[in-house]
C-alpha cells in the first residue's frame, strides 16, 4: 500500500513535464480509487500510521476533507481512537491481531500521537474538537 499511497504521487503529478502526462494522470487516478475502495475506517496494519500516510496520498492526489468521504472517515477514525489524555497510543498488537489495539493501560505515546496529528493537520482538521 505504501507505494500507491505515498505522497510521491503528488510530486509526480505536479511535475511540469509533459513526458507521459496521460499515463501519470491515469496512474494517480487508479491509485486514488484503490485507496478509497480499500478503506474500512483505516487502512492496513499499524492503523494510525497507515491512516496518516493515506491521507497524505489522497491530499497529494487533489482530495480534501471537503471533497473526499474517505478523508472524512479517516479523520473520524483517528478522532475515535484519541485517548482521554488527548494523545494516541496504538500497540504493536494491532499488527498481530489485525484490529486496532491500544497500549496497555490506555497510555499514549509520542509516535502515535504525532502520526494522528500529522494526518489531521494534512486533512486541515486541526480545529476539530479534541478531547481535553
Amino acid at each position: 500500500m505504501h507505494i500507491i499511497s505515498n505522497p510521491g504521487i503528488g510530486i509526480i503529478q505536479k511535475n511540469e513535464s509533459e513526458h507521459r502526462r496521460k499515463e501519470i494522470e491515469v496512474c494517480v487516478k487508479k491509485a486514488t480509487e484503490y485507496i478509497e475502495k480499500e478503506q474500512f475506517g483505516s487502512w492496513g496494519i499499524c492503523y494510525t500510521y497507515e491512516t496518516w500516510f493515506n491521507i497524505e496520498g489522497l491530499v497529494a492526489a487533489g482530495k480534501s476533507y471537503n471533497n473526499s468521504t474517505s478523508i472524512r472517515k479517516a479523520c473520524e477514525f483517528l478522532l475515535s481512537k484519541q485517548l482521554r489524555t488527548g494523545g494516541w497510543g496504538e500497540s504493536h498488537l494491532s499488527s498481530i491481531n489485525k484490529v486496532y489495539t491500544n497500549l496497555d493501560g490506555e497510555k499514549s505515546n509520542l509516535v502515535n500521537t504525532s502520526w494522528a496529528m500529522l494526518g489531521l493537520m494534512k486533512a486541515g482538521q486541526v480545529s476539530l474538537e479534541f478531547k481535553q
